[in-house]
Protein backbone atom coordinates (compact mmCIF):
# COMPACT_ATOMS: atom_id res chain seq x y z
CA UNK A 1 0.00 0.00 0.00
CA UNK A 2 1.28 3.14 -0.53
CA UNK A 3 -0.24 6.80 0.83
CA UNK A 4 0.28 9.46 -1.38
CA UNK A 5 -0.49 13.23 0.31
CA UNK A 6 -0.76 16.40 -2.11
CA UNK A 7 1.41 19.34 -0.65
CA UNK A 8 -0.87 21.51 1.22
CA UNK A 9 1.21 24.58 0.73
CA UNK A 10 -1.75 27.81 0.66
CA UNK A 11 -4.87 25.45 -0.06
CA UNK A 12 -7.87 24.77 1.97
CA UNK A 13 -7.53 21.23 1.35
CA UNK A 14 -5.59 17.85 0.01
CA UNK A 15 -5.80 14.70 -2.02
CA UNK A 16 -5.25 11.53 -0.39
CA UNK A 17 -4.13 8.71 -2.84
CA UNK A 18 -4.17 5.35 -1.51
CA UNK A 19 -3.02 3.23 -4.41
CA UNK A 20 -3.68 -0.93 -4.13
CA UNK A 21 -5.99 -1.59 -1.06
CA UNK A 22 -7.10 -4.67 -0.27
CA UNK A 23 -8.91 -6.27 3.07
CA UNK A 24 -5.75 -5.15 5.24
CA UNK A 25 -6.48 -1.96 7.30
CA UNK A 26 -4.48 1.29 5.51
CA UNK A 27 -4.00 2.34 9.24
CA UNK A 28 -4.64 5.87 10.32
CA UNK A 29 -4.06 7.36 6.45
CA UNK A 30 -4.67 11.11 6.75
CA UNK A 31 -2.26 10.95 10.45
CA UNK A 32 -4.81 12.45 12.38
CA UNK A 33 -8.58 14.10 12.81
CA UNK A 34 -9.87 15.14 9.34
CA UNK A 35 -13.15 15.91 7.45
CA UNK A 36 -13.71 14.22 3.95
CA UNK A 37 -15.18 16.02 1.40
CA UNK A 38 -15.05 13.74 -1.60
CA UNK A 39 -14.16 9.76 -1.74
CA UNK A 40 -13.36 8.24 -5.36
CA UNK A 41 -12.71 4.89 -5.49
CA UNK A 42 -11.12 3.14 -9.02
CA UNK A 43 -12.50 -0.25 -9.02
CA UNK A 44 -10.16 -2.32 -11.77
CA UNK A 45 -10.23 -5.48 -10.17
CA UNK A 46 -12.72 -7.81 -11.63
CA UNK A 47 -14.58 -8.05 -8.61
CA UNK A 48 -17.35 -5.96 -6.56
CA UNK A 49 -15.79 -4.69 -3.62
CA UNK A 50 -16.46 -2.56 -0.48
CA UNK A 51 -14.48 0.48 0.54
CA UNK A 52 -14.56 0.20 4.25
CA UNK A 53 -14.01 3.86 6.56
CA UNK A 54 -13.42 3.37 9.69
CA UNK A 55 -13.29 6.26 12.69
CA UNK A 56 -10.98 4.88 15.26
CA UNK A 57 -7.79 3.61 16.43
CA UNK A 58 -6.47 0.24 14.84
CA UNK A 59 -3.71 -1.15 16.29
CA UNK A 60 -3.92 -3.94 13.72
CA UNK A 61 -5.12 -5.38 11.43
CA UNK A 62 -7.13 -8.33 13.22
CA UNK A 63 -10.17 -5.41 13.59
CA UNK A 64 -11.18 -6.05 9.72
CA UNK A 65 -14.14 -8.60 9.11
CA UNK A 66 -15.25 -7.80 12.74
CA UNK A 67 -15.43 -4.21 13.69
CA UNK A 68 -18.10 -2.36 11.56
CA UNK A 69 -17.15 0.57 9.60
CA UNK A 70 -18.07 3.79 10.22
CA UNK A 71 -18.89 4.41 5.95
CA UNK A 72 -19.24 1.84 3.57
CA UNK A 73 -18.65 2.51 -0.25
CA UNK A 74 -19.78 -0.34 -2.82
CA UNK A 75 -18.12 -0.56 -6.14
CA UNK A 76 -19.19 -2.64 -9.19
CA UNK A 77 -15.73 -4.11 -10.89
CA UNK A 78 -14.29 -2.13 -13.58
CA UNK A 79 -16.07 0.96 -12.78
CA UNK A 80 -14.96 4.67 -11.11
CA UNK A 81 -17.20 5.76 -8.24
CA UNK A 82 -17.05 9.24 -7.11
CA UNK A 83 -19.25 10.12 -3.41
CA UNK A 84 -18.90 13.97 -2.98
CA UNK A 85 -20.08 15.11 0.16
CA UNK A 86 -20.52 18.95 0.21
CA UNK A 87 -20.75 19.40 4.06
CA UNK A 88 -18.12 16.77 4.99
CA UNK A 89 -17.85 13.70 7.11
CA UNK A 90 -16.19 14.59 10.06
CA UNK A 91 -13.12 11.45 11.45
CA UNK A 92 -12.49 12.37 15.08
CA UNK A 93 -10.25 10.19 15.76
CA UNK A 94 -8.57 8.64 12.40
CA UNK A 95 -9.22 7.13 9.34
CA UNK A 96 -8.57 3.84 8.41
CA UNK A 97 -9.36 1.81 5.51
CA UNK A 98 -9.64 -1.61 3.70
CA UNK A 99 -11.17 -3.04 0.68
CA UNK A 100 -12.81 -6.49 0.47
CA UNK A 101 -15.15 -8.37 -2.22
CA UNK A 102 -17.99 -9.12 0.87
CA UNK A 103 -20.50 -6.32 1.43
CA UNK A 104 -21.21 -5.21 5.12
CA UNK A 105 -18.86 -5.58 7.81
CA UNK A 106 -18.17 -9.09 7.87
CA UNK A 107 -15.41 -10.88 5.55
CA UNK A 108 -11.38 -10.71 4.43
CA UNK A 109 -11.50 -11.17 1.18
CA UNK A 110 -9.11 -9.21 -0.97
CA UNK A 111 -10.14 -7.72 -4.43
CA UNK A 112 -9.16 -10.21 -7.18
CA UNK A 113 -7.69 -9.50 -10.96
CA UNK A 114 -6.53 -5.71 -10.38
CA UNK A 115 -6.34 -2.74 -8.16
CA UNK A 116 -8.87 -0.46 -6.17
CA UNK A 117 -7.61 3.06 -5.97
CA UNK A 118 -9.00 5.23 -2.99
CA UNK A 119 -8.62 9.11 -3.16
CA UNK A 120 -10.13 11.29 -0.53
CA UNK A 121 -10.51 15.01 -0.40
CA UNK A 122 -9.92 16.05 2.77
CA UNK A 123 -9.82 19.27 4.94
CA UNK A 124 -6.31 20.43 6.16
Amino acid sequence: MAVTVTPKGNLSYRVVKLASTNAAANINVTEGPTTVYSITIVNASSTAVSTCFYDGIFSTTAAVGATAPTTIVTVPNGVTNTVSIPEGLAFATSINIWTKQQPGTAGTTAPAGGAVTVYLTTGV
